[in-house]
């Protein structure tokens, strides 16, 4: 039950995350829009084009998770044989996130089909430009990976060195009450002794 409250939780997370996103990039592409006197892109249309964008990096993004946790790239030692592996990754996810945006897009947009009544064709068009942007957001998904990993590991690391530390603290402190019972009780027999052989 608490694994899956868990789950909704980071689903919801990401969710949101990825809204935010999509309505800041579609706010810029109308601003965009605007700035070249472009009356028939709407925020309408801007929003359309960036939630089916960043709404398919929202499902693609947990792979990426998954890929970034499987094979972590180590740079002590360098691990070459992970980090080789990115680079068919990423061309992978770019290619599969652009191949589905455009067919979504073009069949939801009215205005695409009418240009490009090809589905084809719409990837000629926007395919190479769509991919190298595709190739820089999953490269940056991998990275804020990487950045969340290393936090935690550095995090867990810190713990466990103040856990150690308080360890070795109560250590020292039970050897030293260890080193001062016997003393004392010695001590104070002897003075009790002393007192007795003075005072019989």
């Amino acid at each position: 039950m608490g694994n899956r409250k868990i789950n909704w939780r980071r689903a919801a997370f990401l969710f949101g995350g990825w809204t935010l996103v999509s309505v800041i990039f579609a706010a810029v592409s109308f601003a965009a829009a605007i700035g070249e006197n472009n009356k028939e892109f709407g925020f309408v249309s801007a929003l359309r084009l960036n939630l089916v964008q960043f709404y398919l990096w929202a499902i693609l993004s947990p792979l990426l998770l998954r890929f970034s946790r499987r094979f972590p790239i180590e740079f002590r030692p360098l691990n070459l044989r992970n980090l080789l592996l990115y680079f068919p990754a990423l061309i992978s996810f770019a290619g599969i996130h652009q191949t589905i945006h455009l067919a979504v897009l073009w069949s939801i947009t009215p205005r695409l089909r009418r240009q490009f009544p090809d589905l084809i064709d719409c990837y000629r068009a926007y395919f190479g430009f769509g991919f190298y942007i595709d190739l820089i957001i999953a490269s940056l998904i991998i990275i804020a990976v990487h950045a969340l990993v290393y936090y935690q590991n550095f995090r867990a690391s810190e713990l466990a060195q103040s856990s150690l530390k308080a360890r070795l603290a109560q250590a020292q402190l039970k050897a030293l009450k260890m080193q001062l019972h016997p003393h004392f009780l010695f001590n104070t027999l002897h003075s009790i002794s002393s007192l007795v052989l003075e005072d019989p």
